[in-house]
């Protein structure tokens, strides 16, 4: 890391704690779809995962992360990591924390455990996780109000009544009214809740599962309450269900109090799509193409179709049949300027090189990403191209004291940068990609920074073909992938000089609902947005996507920006 990448430093871990800055609920989901020494089996496990934080987030307010596929030294870190989070704020402290596990389970030595992703039946032991093992680091977190779910099998084996074991969890009494109190109100009582499927060795039918039901109760008492207590929810699953919802304590649980969603009414968000998801899921249908089933799932990521689109996409070879036919071939093509002097980038598909080594380190495959083709500025906003916007647009010129007029502008901060893509747009006779309104607070309170006072709603249209910032993917991809080497040819260079903004809030990784990612457009919601460039990892002579992160209102004499366009 460079010097000048030392100011990140707070930030950046900062970043390894998004729930900081995201209110008092927060979701942490564990989902294993896949198994890597274990015969697979048809798993919604992913999907159920998605749909689920879509509507923690979207109804209730919850701060949600999703880990997929975790294996077991994943659980067991990601769980240190709340209970630091946990220690350091507060307010999180006194909030409450969900902690759900989708995936499969087994019986070893008379008790119940939750298989991990590196789960190795023959050696249960040391692969596998225990309900109580994982109870007991759980009891450790600080926080007042604990719920866990399963939906796995031999999740109830922690119950008394399971099977005449020896009790290790007591019965639990789980009230369904409304009017429980605030989050304040409750903040001395403790909640130690596991909730499970009373079934040994199921899931619950594939019509009837846990984590669906669960998802629905929810729903429903959005609709009918104010507060959804976990009582209700579990009311609702017992009425659906053939297994009954099995609830009990365990270490620190005052039986007097219970877990509360609060219901946010109004609230919606892109995770809750409209009627419009069941028209663009007919169109994808009659397409059925890759592009077509992958831009489905940018828009509705949780939508009522996602788990048949991810279904559609395995099903594709690694070549790309666009929706006018078109074949493309994860291979670089040749590189060519528009006439604005933007370089094409050709599509392609790769690994992300950090992706790829981390996945290895773990034994595990590395999701890929394909990326469409998309005209790239050959070189960074100028100090004189940014002036000339100041001067039209009567706002002034940032400081910029280490370059001649040709050199990259510095010290604009990301809201900057995308007015002065919509700015250029306009001058161009193209169509503005952002849609921004100063006046009003970004409605979701995920995107919350304490350092970021202007707290933008911003929206893009990735249909316009007017200027924007480009995607932490095609970044990376121009830097590192497939077109690297054909972008450097057209003298290209990526991030050597400054930092460079990117449209994501960073979150280091890609969302894996699918193997091939087309076009991913990053998390839906942060704290940070995504810094590409300078002080990075290089692969032949071109910076790598090495994560750096700002506070959206961040100047400074390191950050700067360049733009992207579609080819349409």
């Amino acid at each position: 890391m460079k010097t000048n990448n030392l100011i990140y430093l707070t930030q950046l871990l900062l970043l390894s704690f998004p729930a900081l800055l995201a209110g008092q609920s927060q979701a942490l989901i564990f989902a294993v779809g896949e198994y890597r020494h274990l015969e697979q089996e048809p798993s919604t496990a992913i999907a159920d995962a998605a749909a689920l934080g879509a509507v923690l987030s979207a109804r209730f307010g919850f701060y949600v992360e999703v880990v997929e596929n975790p294996a077991r030294a994943d659980i067991e870190e990601k769980l240190e990591e709340y209970r630091l989070r946990q220690e350091r704020d507060l307010s999180l402290s006194r909030g409450q924390l969900l902690l759900y596990f989708i995936g499969r389970g087994a019986e070893e030595n008379g008790a119940g455990c939750f298989l991990p992703a590196d789960a190795d039946l023959n050696q249960l032991a040391a692969t596998a996780l225990p309900w109580h093992h994982l109870l007991a680091e759980i009891a450790s977190i600080e926080c007042s109000h604990i719920l866990v779910v399963a939906d796995a099998p031999h999740s109830s084996a922690i119950n008394p009544d399971w099977n005449g074991q020896a009790p290790s969890g007591e019965a639990r009494a789980l009230p369904t009214g409304q009017h429980h109190g605030s989050l304040e109100s409750r903040r001395d009582y403790i909640t130690r809740i596991m909730l499970s499927l009373d079934a040994k060795d199921e899931r619950g039918r594939r019509e009837a599962s846990l984590t669906r039901l669960f998802r629905e109760g929810l729903d429903r008492g959005a609709e009918q309450t104010p507060e959804a207590s976990v009582g209700w929810v579990a009311q609702y699953i017992n009425q659906q269900a053939r297994e009954a919802a099995a609830p009990y304590s365990f270490k620190g649980d005052n039986p007097y109090t219970t877990f509360v969603f609060y219901h946010q009414p109004g609230k919606q968000t892109e995770q809750t799509p409209g009627e419009d998801d069941s028209e663009l899921w007919r169109l994808a249908q009659r397409q059925n193409t890759l592009e077509a089933y992958s831009f489905y799932l940018q828009l509705y990521p949780y939508g009522r179709y996602a788990t048949e689109a991810l279904r559609n996409i395995e099903q594709f070879p690694d070549t790309l049949t666009t929706a006018d036919g078109r074949t493309w071939e994860a291979k670089p093509g040749p590189a060519y300027a528009a006439k604005d002097g933007f370089v094409l980038a050709r599509g392609g598909t790769f690994t992300p090189e950090k992706i790829q080594r981390a996945a290895q380190s773990r034994g595990g495959a590395s999701p890929e990403v394909t990326i469409r083709d998309f005209y790239l500025s050959p070189e960074e906003v100028t100090f004189d191209a940014y002036t000339r916007f100041c001067l039209a647009t009567g706002r002034s010129t940032p400081n910029n004291p280490f370059w001649r007029s040709r050199g990259p502008v510095v010290n604009v901060d990301w809201y900057d940068a995308i007015e002065y893509c919509n700015w250029l747009s306009r001058q161009n006779g193209l169509k503005e990609v952002y849609t921004i309104q100063a006046s009003e607070t970004d409605p979701d309170p995920g995107n919350f920074n304490a350092g970021d006072e202007k707290r933008w709603a911003v929206a893009a249209n990735w249909k316009a073909n007017g200027y924007r910032l480009p995607t932490v993917a095609e970044w990376e991809y121009a830097a590192c992938g497939p077109s690297g080497r054909s972008v450097k040819e057209a003298r290209v260079s990526m991030g050597n000089r400054v930092q460079e903004w990117c449209w994501d809030w960073e979150a280091y990784g890609y969302r894996g609902e699918a193997r091939k990612l087309f076009n991913p457009l990053g998390f839906p919601r942060g704290a940070y947005r995504a810094l590409r460039g300078e002080a990075a990892d290089t692969y032949d002579g071109q910076p790598c996507g090495y994560p750096g992160a700002g506070t959206p209102t961040l100047r400074h004499s390191s950050v700067g920006f360049r733009m992207v366009r579609n080819v349409w």
